[in-house]
């Protein structure tokens, strides 16, 4: 037996936030699968530092991927978790598997900052839209979704982490 989920939240903008998050998973596994591939892959130098913090980085993929994916199901909602999906619903693109140190940093700092640009952009301020209402979705690129303050306060803990790493990646290329 079914039992209707009433949270609060009304139903097309639950399935809308499921949406939303099912997006961020997948940029968060393409991240996953390239820091593994660079974990696997990066030679040099630099080896023994950066073998560590790919590792670092794709143990919090792992993680921030799993507590998205439990936030959809507590949605009532169903984690996408195949790679053909992911890879059709990433704003982020495969990379070849052998690639510089230093390119490798930087494909993981955009990655990341692209995600968090997209959690930050799914946790704006309803003001801010309504400030921009000249503007056209298609314009500005924005997010139609108005995001509840549980998923809110999760994307804002994940964003804290990810800039944190973003900067030590940073740093690594001086």
């Amino acid at each position: 037996m079914k039992v209707k989920l009433n949270t609060g939240i009304p139903d097309d903008e639950r399935l809308k936030i499921i949406e939303e998050l099912n997006k961020l998973l997948a940029d968060v596994y393409v991240t996953f699968v390239q820091s593994r591939n660079f974990h696997w892959n990066v030679v040099g130098p630099n080896f023994n530092s950066l073998h560590s913090k790919f590792k670092d980085l794709y143990e919090m993929m792992d993680t921030i991927g799993d507590d998205i994916a439990e936030r959809i199901r507590a949605l009532d909602g169903n984690p996408d978790a195949t790679m053909a999906i992911w890879l059709s619903k990433a704003s982020l693109k495969e990379v070849p598997a052998i690639l510089a140190d230093e390119e490798m940093v930087v494909i993981l700092i955009n990655n990341l900052e692209s995600i968090v640009s997209n959690m930050r952009e799914l946790c704006e301020d309803e003001e801010d839209e309504e400030d921009e209402s000249e503007e056209t979705e298609s314009e500005t690129n924005e997010v139609d979704v108005e995001i509840d303050e549980a998923t809110e306060t999760m994307l804002g803990a994940m964003m804290v982490d990810i800039e944190k790493q973003v900067w030590m990646l940073r740093s690594f290329l001086g």
